[in-house]
């Protein structure tokens, strides 16, 4: 009986020490993994809001980019990691496709990860080289289609999302262009640029001041609605192509398991932090639309996106070297 009184003690102990370890969480700083590079649209709006969410929670908010393998390196980190809400991973639109890119990932992107919030969409825009006559869209349609497959399109590597959305394009019109992919955004924009390719999709903050000098013309924003940084420009919805759209993300999500009260702790708080004024301009200044969102909510984007592109990669099959 004693014994029994000692153990129902100690389980007491435990179980209230752990509610308390959960109740002030964060009690220490929490690592953001980002599988990109410095300086990309997963790193921009990660640091951003790592600065906020270490403002106001009052402890630091690390971000630590582990590139390499189209981020599979740094998810793979995040999936291994102690399942405690102190290791984050900053997902972007790799996240959904490599599933269906990649046959033997060492992880299961959606077993072995639980959603936190949607932190910020980013539209792509498709320009053309000015040499290129078209000003609208169907213009620029109805020129590809009377020079099948002499037009060169730029993407910044095979199965990106500027490749998704050529072959999503191509899924809705028909069109035959050749598929040029570069290694990086920057030298596929600079070929561009350049005249060596003839359009591509590209990010909108890299493109928009390439368009304000005239070196570039912007056809079409594949977001559902115009962006603040090219809002004469329509969508591709809008010029002729209903219901198009692809868009990336940065996604905040947390190894599987992790506590439940810390991963609505961190949903809230960078809810809260994206309706700031001042942090929302930052990123619309940029090219990227805020979002903050429950952990269902993500989820079902997560799904819906998965499913989507995942269609797109068979259809055109898509095969990553």
């Amino acid at each position: 009986m004693d014994y029994m009184l000692r153990l129902g003690a100690g389980i007491v102990l435990v179980f209230s020490s752990l509610v308390h370890a959960q109740s002030d969480f964060p009690n220490r700083s929490v690592r953001i993994v980002i599988g990109q590079t410095p300086g990309g649209p997963t790193d921009i709006p990660a640091r951003m809001l790592a600065q906020r969410l270490s403002e106001r929670i009052g402890q630091p908010f690390v971000v630590e980019n582990r590139p390499g393998a189209a981020s599979n390196i740094g998810t793979e980190i995040v999936a291994r990691a102690p399942k405690d809400g102190y290791t984050l991973l900053m997902a972007a639109p790799q996240h959904v496709t490599n599933l269906h890119l990649f046959p033997n990932l060492p992880f299961d992107p959606v077993r072995d990860f639980m959603p936190v919030s949607l932190v910020s969409k980013a539209a792509l825009v498709l320009v053309v080289n000015p040499e290129v006559p078209a000003r609208t869209l169907k213009e620029l349609l109805e020129y590809l289609r009377t020079r099948p497959g002499q037009i060169n399109w730029s993407s910044a590597g095979n199965g990106g999302s500027g490749h998704l959305a050529l072959e999503l394009l191509r899924s809705a019109t028909g069109v035959n262009v050749v598929h040029v992919p570069f290694k990086g955004a920057q030298p596929a924009l600079a070929d561009l640029v350049a005249g060596r390719v003839q359009a591509g999709f590209d990010s909108i903050a890299t493109s928009e001041p390439h368009a304000k000098a005239g070196r570039l013309r912007p056809i079409a924003v594949t977001s559902t609605s115009r962006s603040a940084l090219l809002p004469e420009v329509p969508t591709v919805s809008e010029a002729g192509l209903p219901g198009y759209e692809a868009v990336g993300f940065a996604a905040l999500l947390a190894p599987a398991g992790s506590p439940p009260e810390a991963i609505n702790k961190l949903a809230r708080e960078v809810a809260a932090s994206l309706q700031q004024t001042d942090l929302r301009e930052r990123l619309q200044k940029i090219g990227m639309e805020p979002v903050g969102s429950r952990p269902d909510e993500l989820a079902d984007y997560l799904r819906a996106e998965s499913a989507k592109w995942g269609k797109v990669i068979r259809e055109a099959n898509i095969r990553v070297e």
